[in-house]
């Protein structure tokens, strides 16, 4: 028994040598390092340019990707501000037309009318900015989180 017990330390103390030993190397991008590269070359001769090769394409590629982004982010928010431009001009007239209306209503001596028609667009348009701005928040939330975690 004693003897296969100090055999047992024995292996476990080797396995113990053999972990403290272990190296692990981690790098990112397309890249080897410096020794593995000349090593590719030795090896293969060429492969190193077609490794370097192989890197300008893949940063290119990051490059032009992330230049279509923007340029479709900026598309989008141009035409979101027409948007916003034109429905808030809209809404304006809209406003104007039911106030003219009003008033005409109230020359005519049609007191209920030009409540109504005083009111209503009124009423409207706020439960309108108030649904915008529910709508709102959570996406403003959203593309917060998304920027931090960028």
């Amino acid at each position: 028994m004693e003897i296969q017990k100090e055999t047992d330390d024995r292996a476990l103390e080797k396995a113990e040598q053999q972990l403290l030993h272990q190296r692990i190397i981690s790098r990112s991008g397309p890249l080897p390092l410096a020794s593995e590269y000349a090593y590719y070359e030795r090896v293969c001769p060429g492969a190193a340019d077609r490794i370097l090769v192989m890197a300008e394409k893949q940063q290119n590629h990051v490059l032009e990707n992330e230049r279509k982004q923007v340029e479709a982010d900026i598309k989008l928010a141009f035409r979101e501000g027409w948007l916003r431009l034109f429905c808030t001009i809209l809404g304006f007239l809209i406003i104007i037309a039911c106030l003219v209306l009003s008033g005409v209503l109230a020359w005519m001596g049609k007191d209920k009318g030009c409540i109504a028609a005083a009111c209503s667009p009124a009423g409207a348009f706020i439960t309108i900015y108030l649904v915008a701005l529910i709508r709102k928040k959570p996406l403003q939330e959203s593309k917060e989180k998304s920027k931090k975690n960028s």
